[in-house]
C-alpha cells in the first residue's frame, strides 16, 4: 500500500481521474481539445508524470467536474491538489 501523499498515490489518483474522464465522451473530447493529445496517444503517455499532472490540472480547472470526480470516488478534493503538486514536482526537468 503506498504512503498517503506518495507519488504512487498521486499516479493512481490521476489514472482514476483519467478513467472517470473516459467514461464521459463530452469531457474526454474537451480534454483532447485542451491538451492536444489524441485518443491514439493515450497508451503512449498515460504513465508519464507530466501527462498525469495534466489530467489533474484539467479536473482542477472545472469545479463541478472536480466535485463529480471526488464524489464518485470518495476522494477529498485536497487530495487532488496534493496529487497535482506531487506530479508537478516529479515532472520538472532538472537544472
Amino acid at each position: 500500500m503506498p504512503t498517503p501523499g506518495s507519488l504512487e498515490d498521486s499516479e493512481v489518483l490521476a489514472l482514476n481521474a483519467l478513467t472517470f474522464l473516459v467514461k464521459s465522451p463530452v469531457e474526454m473530447e474537451r480534454f483532447f481539445a485542451i491538451s492536444g493529445i489524441g485518443p491514439d496517444d493515450l497508451s503512449n503517455v498515460a504513465g508519464e508524470a507530466a501527462f498525469l499532472g495534466g489530467v489533474i490540472d484539467f479536473l482542477l480547472g472545472d469545479d463541478a467536474l472536480l466535485m463529480r470526480f471526488c464524489d464518485s470516488h470518495s476522494v477529498d478534493p485536497r487530495a487532488v491538489y496534493r496529487a497535482q503538486r506531487q506530479l508537478a514536482a516529479q515532472s520538472r526537468i532538472p537544472d
